[in-house]
């Protein structure tokens, strides 16, 4: 099973709430899965987060991983800045 990742890049670095300056991007996983890691299933939250970015949300599961990272991906879309590109990463 592989879950994916979420991955966020800024067109120029940017501070934010994080420390040590100006990052370039960071990775969103999903959180709080379990020693399997197994999908929560539909009806569902997920927990994604961000230790670079210090940027946590909560998000809809979906029926699989697939459509979990896709919601979670629209999501930070409409939640970030027109200046970065996000990828879904498996």
């Amino acid at each position: 099973m592989i879950i994916p990742t979420i991955k966020v890049t800024f067109d120029k670095p940017m501070h934010g709430w994080w420390d040590y300056g100006a990052k370039s991007g960071g990775t969103f996983k999903p959180e709080g899965l379990g020693s399997l890691g197994s999908h929560p299933g539909r009806g569902n939250y997920i927990r994604w987060g961000c230790w670079e970015l210090n940027f946590w949300f909560i998000c809809k599961a979906g029926r699989t991983w697939a459509e979990a990272a896709s919601i979670a991906a629209h999501k930070l879309t409409r939640m970030a800045s027109p200046s970065c590109k996000i990828e879904i990463v498996r």
